[in-house]
């Protein structure tokens, strides 16, 4: 069963255009896979005051920590390719992204709240923990250029690349003891 539905996932997922259709593929692929085990959906709803910092709405997910609430998942969909050997800046703009995310989420709630974040394109899965440099200080991020703001947030805000995982190379074995390790939070371990 997980092999046929990861092969119909990754078929699907070559198809995929859109921020919203990779993440409802993603979506849909945790369903099948983990069913009422994980809690899965739009980042807005585990995160509201995300609400106008997303980029589409249905495009960025949340998985509510399995263990511990705390040990939350934002995940930003991009509808080009992030393969690690071609797409450098856009991964770049995809982790700007997701220091946003974090410190929305961590300027209304606190630096102390864990999460992980990813960015994918559905095959091509980045996943980083955050950590703060420094303080959380006062950014305005409607406010000036984004260039200013992402530069101002890279100060503050670490990404740490803790996984990388390429759904499309990957047997369904890997795949789905991969997606097993992030959503219990131990892709760290080991």
């Amino acid at each position: 069963m997980d092999e046929l539905t990861i092969q119909d996932y990754i078929s699907k997922m070559e198809g995929a255009d859109a921020y919203s259709s990779k993440a409802s593929l993603f979506s849909n692929l945790v369903e099948n896979l983990f069913g009422e085990e994980v809690d899965v959906g739009p980042a807005g709803n585990l995160f509201p005051e995300l609400e106008g910092h997303l980029i589409d709405e249905r495009g960025t997910l949340a998985i509510e920590g399995e263990d511990d609430p705390q040990d939350n998942i934002i995940i930003e969909f991009r509808k080009t390719n992030l393969d690690p050997l071609r797409s450098k800046e856009i991964i770049e703009r995809a982790e700007n992204q997701l220091r946003r995310y974090v410190y929305v989420v961590w300027r209304e709630r606190k630096p102390e709240l864990r999460c992980l974040l990813m960015a994918s394109d559905g095959l091509h899965n980045f996943v980083y923990r955050p950590s703060l440099k420094e303080g959380l200080e006062a950014i305005d991020l409607e406010g000036g250029s984004p260039f200013a703001i992402d530069k101002k947030l890279r100060k503050i805000i670490e990404l740490e690349k803790i996984s990388y995982e390429d759904f499309s190379r990957g047997d369904p074995d890997r795949v789905c003891t991969w997606l097993k390790r992030l959503i219990s939070g131990r892709l760290s371990d080991g």
